[in-house]
C-alpha cells in the first residue's frame, strides 16, 4: 500500500510541473495575440467599429451644384515620392496653369464677327445671319508640383458634356459663351484644382513661337496633307493636295506645327489627339527650359504676347523660373481625367465623372501649410486645412 501512495504521489507531482509549464507557455501566447485585438484604442474598435470611416464624404457644393475646392495638406516625407531631388533652394511655390488653344483662324474663316465672343447669331429677321464662334479646341492644366518634384499634365476633352445653369454644353462652348474667367472656374470645380494661370493662344500662332524656339522631335503616324486649308490623311493623288507633316520620327518646326495642332482626324477620335497635345506640350517645356532657351524667356514672351491671352506677366513667369527649371529634372506625369464617350444626335461627346475625378486630384491639390498656435493656445486644436478650403 505504501508503495502505491508513493507511486501516487510522484505521478501526481509530475503532472502539476508539466501543468504549470504548458500554462505559463499557453497565456503567454494568449496575451501576446489577443491583447491588441481586445485593446479599444486598437483592434477592437477596427473590429466593431469606431464610428468613423476613412471613405471620401461627398464634396461640398455651391449654389450651381459645383464641388467647392478642398485644399488638403502634404506630407513630404511620402515614400512613392520620386528619386530625391533637393529643392530648399527654389524659392518659388509650387503652381498651376491652364493653358488653352482655340480654334480661331482667321488665315482660312473669314465668316467671323468682329468680337470673337459676340453672339452667333447677327442681326434679325430674314436679314439674320449665322458667324463663326471661336472655341477652346485644346484644354490642358499643367501643375509645376514643387514638393511632388513633378510636372502633372491634364488634358480635357473639349466636346466634355457640363450641366450649366439651365442647358448642357461643352468645355470648349463655355469659353465660347463666358469667356476665360469662367472656364478656368469650371475646371476648378471640376478637380478642386486651384487654377493659378491662365494662357490662351490661338493654335494657328504656334508657328511664331516655333520660329523662336526652334523645334521639337515627335514620334507621328500619319502623313497629313493640307487641301482646301484642311488637314486630311490619305492625300495621296489627291490634286492639290499638298504633304504637310509625314509619319514618322519627324521634326516639328513653325513649318509644320500647323499641321500638327490642326489636323483632327485621328482614327481613336478626340483622346487620341489628346494625346498628341499633351505629348507635344510636353517637348515644348523640354525644350524652352533649356538653358539656351531659358536665356530667351524675354523674347519667347515678347513674340507670343501679341496674340496671347493671359494673367501670367513676364514679371510672374521670372518668378517661377528657378522651378520651371527644373523640368528635366522633375517626374512627369499624365493624369486622365476619368469619364467615358458617348454618341448623341450624331455628335460625340464626353460624359465627366465629376466625383471620380476630385477623388483622382485629392492628392494633387495645393499644399496648405499648418496654422502656427500661439504656445498659449497650443493644448486648443484647430482645423486649419477646413477652414482654408471655404
Amino acid at each position: 500500500m505504501l508503495y502505491s501512495l508513493k507511486n501516487f504521489s510522484i505521478t501526481f507531482l509530475l503532472s502539476v510541473v508539466l501543468f504549470a509549464v504548458i500554462a505559463y507557455f499557453v497565456t503567454n501566447f494568449i496575451t501576446n495575440t489577443m491583447t491588441p485585438v481586445l485593446d479599444p484604442d486598437d483592434g477592437l474598435s477596427e473590429i466593431l467599429g469606431n464610428g468613423t470611416s476613412d471613405s471620401t464624404d461627398t464634396p461640398e457644393t455651391d449654389e450651381w451644384g459645383d464641388p467647392i475646392n478642398q485644399e488638403t495638406s502634404y506630407d513630404p516625407t511620402d515614400p512613392s515620392l520620386p528619386t530625391y531631388i533637393d529643392v530648399s533652394e527654389i524659392k518659388s511655390e509650387s503652381f498651376n496653369v491652364l493653358l488653352v488653344g482655340t480654334d480661331y483662324r482667321p488665315d482660312f474663316y473669314t465668316d467671323y464677327l468682329p468680337s470673337k465672343f459676340d453672339s452667333n447669331d447677327y442681326g434679325y429677321g430674314v436679314m439674320s445671319q449665322k458667324f463663326r464662334t471661336v472655341k477652346a479646341d485644346t484644354i490642358i492644366l499643367v501643375r509645376v508640383d514643387k514638393e511632388r518634384r513633378q510636372f502633372t499634365f491634364t488634358s480635357f476633352p473639349s466636346n466634355m458634356r457640363l450641366f450649366v445653369g439651365t442647358n448642357y454644353t461643352t468645355l470648349g462652348d463655355l469659353y465660347t459663351d463666358y469667356g476665360i474667367d469662367y472656364l478656368t472656374s469650371k475646371v476648378t470645380a471640376i478637380t478642386g484644382i486651384t487654377v493659378d494661370y491662365y494662357a490662351v493662344l490661338n493654335i494657328s500662332d504656334m508657328s511664331s513661337v516655333m520660329s523662336e524656339i526652334g523645334s521639337v522631335t515627335m514620334e507621328f503616324p500619319y502623313n497629313i496633307y493640307l487641301y482646301n486649308g484642311q488637314y486630311i490623311t490619305n492625300g495621296e493623288g489627291i490634286s492639290g493636295a499638298t504633304l504637310a507633316l509625314k509619319s514618322g520620327t519627324t521634326e516639328i518646326n513653325s513649318s509644320n506645327v500647323n499641321a500638327l495642332l490642326q489636323f483632327n482626324q485621328y482614327p481613336n477620335g478626340i483622346a487620341e489627339r489628346m494625346r498628341v497635345f499633351v505629348e507635344f506640350s510636353q517637348k515644348l517645356l523640354a525644350e524652352i527650359t533649356k538653358p539656351e532657351n531659358i536665356g530667351k524667356i524675354n523674347q519667347i514672351y515678347s513674340a507670343l504676347e501679341p496674340s496671347l491671352t493671359t494673367n501670367m506677366t513676364l514679371t510672374d513667369i521670372m518668378n517661377h523660373l528657378d522651378l520651371i527649371t527644373y523640368y528635366d529634372k522633375f517626374e512627369h506625369v499624365d493624369i486622365t481625367y476619368p469619364g467615358s464617350y458617348f454618341k448623341m444626335e450624331e455628335e460625340v461627346y464626353f460624359n465627366p465623372d465629376i466625383n471620380e475625378g476630385l477623388k483622382t486630384f485629392l492628392d494633387y491639390r495645393r499644399v496648405t501649410e499648418p496654422e502656427k498656435v500661439p504656445e498659449s493656445e497650443s493644448t486648443q486644436t484647430t482645423d486649419t486645412n477646413s477652414e482654408t478650403a471655404q
